[in-house]
Formats: C-alpha cells, sequence, structure tokens
C-alpha cells in the first residue's frame, strides 16, 4: 500500500486497503483502485457504477453495514465496505425502535423552496431571491451545480474549467443574495398541499413552501446493448463526473461510443487526465449532427 497522502483516508474493501481522498465518492475512490464490481445480481453477474448520479442503484454496497450508493456516497471518514450481494441478510434493526413518521417531525416553511441546484435551480433561486423572497435549494449531490456545472470536490486540488468557473460564479451569486443552499438532502416525498419530504443527515425534513420550484435537471438514457452491464460499462455522464468532480479516470484505456458533442467534451477531458482514448465512435453521419442524448 502506498503512503498515506495529505486529506486522504484509509477505507478499506472486502479486506483491501484503499487510500482514498477526502471528499471523493466511494465510486471514484474504488474506481482509481482498479475495483470494478460493486454488487452482485441474483444470477451472480457483478455491476459497477453506470450512471453517476444515483439514478441506476447499480453500484450499491454495503458501508458499515448500511446499503449506500457508491457513487453519491462521499468519503469523510474510515469505512469498511463490502459488495452488496443478492439475498444477503440486512444488519439487524434494534429492538425497540419505533416507525417514524412525519407526523413526528418538525416542519420548516419556507415562501420559495427549489430542488435542484443545476443551472435552472440556481437561476430560479437567484430570480426569486431578486424578488424579495426567501429561498431554500435542496439538492441530493454534496455540491451545489447539477450534472453541467460538476464542481470540484477539492477545489484546491485543481484548477477549474472555464464551465466550472461559470457554475461557481452562479453558486456565489445565489449565496451573496441570501440564497440558502443546503446539499446533500435526498427528496423522496411530495404530498398535498405543498409538503415535500426529504431526508438530510439521516434525519428527516419535512418542508412546507409558499411556492415550489422542481428543477431537477435530466439524465442520459443508455441503449441496452449486449455487453452494457458489465463492470467497467458507464454512461458519458458518469465518466465525466470521475474526473472533472474527483480527478479520477475511469480506467487506463477508454472506449466512447454514442452521439452528441458531450463525447467530443469527455474524451479530450480524460486524454487530458492522462487515460488513453481508443475511439470516440459517433452514432450520427458526423460528430455533432443530429444531437440526440443516448
Amino acid at each position: 500500500m502506498q503512503p498515506v497522502q495529505k486529506g486522504s483516508i484509509t477505507i478499506e474493501f472486502e479486506g483491501q486497503r484503499i487510500d482514498a481522498r477526502r471528499g471523493e465518492s466511494v465510486a471514484a475512490a474504488l474506481t482509481a483502485a482498479g475495483v470494478r464490481g460493486l454488487r452482485t445480481t441474483r444470477s451472480g453477474a457483478e455491476r459497477g457504477i453506470f450512471c453517476g448520479m444515483g439514478v441506476c442503484q447499480d453500484c450499491l454496497v454495503e458501508i458499515d453495514g448500511r446499503l449506500q450508493r457508491a457513487c453519491m456516497t462521499i468519503v469523510d471518514r474510515p469505512m469498511t465496505i463490502r459488495r452488496e450481494s443478492h439475498r444477503r441478510p440486512l444488519a439487524p434493526v434494534a429492538a425497540g425502535l419505533a416507525p417514524r413518521t412525519l407526523d413526528a417531525v418538525a416542519v420548516e416553511q419556507q415562501e420559495v423552496l427549489v430542488i435542484g441546484a443545476g443551472p435552472g435551480g440556481l437561476a430560479a433561486a437567484i430570480a426569486a431571491r431578486r424578488a424579495g423572497a426567501a429561498v431554500l435549494v435542496l439538492d441530493e449531490r454534496a455540491h451545489p451545480g447539477g450534472q453541467y456545472f460538476k464542481q470540484l470536490a477539492d477545489p484546491a486540488a485543481a484548477r477549474p474549467d472555464r464551465q466550472q468557473a461559470r457554475g461557481r460564479r452562479l453558486i456565489d451569486e445565489a449565496v451573496a443574495l441570501g440564497v440558502e443552499l443546503r446539499p446533500a438532502v435526498e427528496v423522496w416525498g411530495g404530498f398535498a398541499p405543498m409538503t415535500i419530504a426529504a431526508s438530510w443527515r439521516s434525519g428527516l425534513l419535512q418542508l412546507e413552501p409558499r411556492a415550489l420550484v422542481i428543477a431537477t435537471g435530466a439524465y442520459e438514457r443508455g441503449v441496452p446493448i449486449p455487453g452494457w452491464t458489465l463492470p467497467g460499462v458507464m454512461t458519458t455522464g458518469a465518466a465525466q463526473t470521475l474526473w472533472r468532480c474527483y480527478r479520477r479516470t475511469p480506467g487506463r484505456r477508454v472506449l466512447i461510443a454514442g452521439n452528441g458533442p458531450l463525447n467530443l467534451q469527455v474524451a479530450c477531458e480524460l486524454r487530458a487526465g492522462g487515460a488513453a482514448i481508443a475511439a470516440v465512435v459517433e452514432s450520427a453521419a458526423a460528430p455533432g449532427a443530429g444531437d440526440v442524448a443516448t
């Protein structure tokens, strides 16, 4: 094992000690260590990081006895991790714990609640704040900016690119105006009238805003082709998140296939990060033609 660097945390994956960077995702740390298979299915097939944004659930791992998504869980302490296995018994629930309901949760009331801290959510929050409203913005990720303005997990470790710098200016503008940004909040329920349920720091939130803006953005729709579920196969967005947020490449040699200019951008970014680009395979007649996301 290499010497632990400043700002690093030692995590353990099924007996393997890994030097992870504080603030990166568990998926990024495991990928950098060469770990591709993160869970096993009913048939025994392995799955790994695919969407990179918490949608597909393929990167489920057991962290300190709890099932969590590797791509959404940040390394902030030493962790003991193992693959999630189909039908493995879960850790027993402590006896005597009563089920928690929203009736027992304190209610937070806001003038404007925005769900999603990407470009759309931030712009909406800024407009509402300029109009004089108090604004709270929730986002599931640890950092605002969304999928377009993917922010560096550690701004001191690398220089942001122009796209990240634009996002940073938008974030700073929102904060300067008095918008409250609350990251790492998972919104999981919506009930009438205007009641939002969420989880934050292992606790429950009940929010009742006067106005609600849902700006949860979009995600890639992967085309199912033979081999698309193999560990190491992931969306372009997942590969980009590994590099732009955590300065990790998805592998030493990468093939990028699909449609649209994002693939070309990611190819340039990964090449700059030291990965060898085997090819960029474009489904359209020419690069950039008919930009239909796949």
